[in-house]
């Protein structure tokens, strides 16, 4: 069965502009996403991790010879500078955030989705 010429360039206009829609839609939904991510880490560092740093007066790490923030927390307990109750909470509100453990950069510790932007 052939097609006439103009149904046929509907045709092909109608799923080039489907595809451009998708594609649009997909971008969209990525950034939301990335958007959201972001939020969610800068929460994180507000309410948790930054308190906790400023309230033990723990610094923001950047000299430290730990390569996890856990073993941050085990270390700063270890030498009395921080209650194991207070790590351990603050371990498992990170954790609930789903968000990583916090990352060693060169500003002192972050969240790991601000520390790849």
């Amino acid at each position: 069965m052939k097609l006439p010429v103009p149904l046929a360039l509907v045709l092909v206009a109608s799923v080039i502009a489907l595809g451009a829609f998708f594609s649009l839609r997909s971008y969209t939904d990525s950034r939301e996403q990335k958007i959201h991510d972001l939020q969610a880490a800068t929460d994180v560092q507000i309410e948790v991790l930054a308190p906790l740093l400023q309230k033990y007066k723990l610094g923001s790490g950047i000299g430290t010879t730990s390569k996890t923030f856990s073993e941050f927390l085990s270390a700063q307990v270890a030498a009395g500078k921080l209650p194991e109750a207070e790590a351990k909470q603050a371990l498992a509100t990170i954790s609930a955030a789903g968000q990583g453990e916090p990352v060693l950069t060169s500003r002192g510790w972050v969240m790991p989705v601000i520390a790849g932007n």
